[in-house]
């Protein structure tokens, strides 16, 4: 009785794994709103993991960069500092996390916005999207939109938690290594591998193919922000 009553309480806890386990943007809004489960959330694991896409990313040298589902800013931000792109784009559907993300990247241009409803005109050198696809109800719409937003010699970053040893319930998405492989090989061609800092997440470059690129010329382009 009492090991039932403390995980009751442990679920009810104000701890951001118990929030965002409802995986709404509600959840969110509330995480990026407030300082105190910013820190928890933006802590030093994920801090490091940051700076490891980050280096992935400067080695392509991009003058271009677009991070979709960038929360507060914190990856964009170890880009930057990594590498000197000339135009930085973030998207998030959450409002509360694009207003921190415009103090943490002042260079950038950041627009709340769903994934699925983008209708931007251009394309970038690298598009990121990293612990996402696993949230989503639609991956592979997530995935058509991400391609198409790839410039020609560009690449698609991901990263996504081993569905292997993944199975917590505010994810709705779970692949393994061989099937993250197989569910973006139809988008280009595909290399996986385990991040160094955790291997129990999965980076993927894509190299999308040239359909996918050329629905983006197809896309109005999102008002800048003056």
């Amino acid at each position: 009785m009492q090991r039932a009553h403390t995980d009751f309480k442990n679920r009810r806890a104000r701890t951001v794994q118990n929030i965002t386990r409802r995986n709404n943007q509600r959840a969110y809004e509330r995480v990026y709103g407030d300082e105190q489960l910013l820190d928890e959330y933006v802590g030093p694991n994920r801090v490091a993991f940051y700076g490891e896409v980050a280096e992935v990313v400067a080695s392509r040298q991009p003058s271009t960069v677009i991070d979709i589902g960038c929360g507060a800013g914190n990856l964009l931000h170890a880009v930057v500092e990594k590498t000197s792109p000339h135009r930085v784009v973030g998207i998030d559907y959450a409002q509360a996390g694009i207003d921190r993300a415009r103090q943490l990247v002042p260079s950038g241009e950041f627009h709340a916005r769903s994934l699925y409803e983008l209708d931007l005109a251009e394309t970038f050198d690298v598009v990121l999207c990293t612990e996402v696809l696993e949230h989503l109800s639609n991956p592979n719409a997530a995935m058509h939109v991400l391609a198409g937003l790839c410039a020609r010699d560009g690449a698609v970053v991901i990263t996504v938690p081993d569905g292997a040893a993944d199975s917590w319930e505010g994810h709705r998405n779970f692949w393994t290594e061989w099937e993250l492989v197989e569910f973006l090989r139809d988008y280009g061609a595909v290399q996986v591998s385990r991040m160094r800092l955790d291997e129990a997440s999965l980076l993927a470059v894509i190299k999308p193919h040239p359909a996918e690129r050329e629905d983006a010329a197809n896309h109005a382009p999102l008002p800048r922000r003056a």
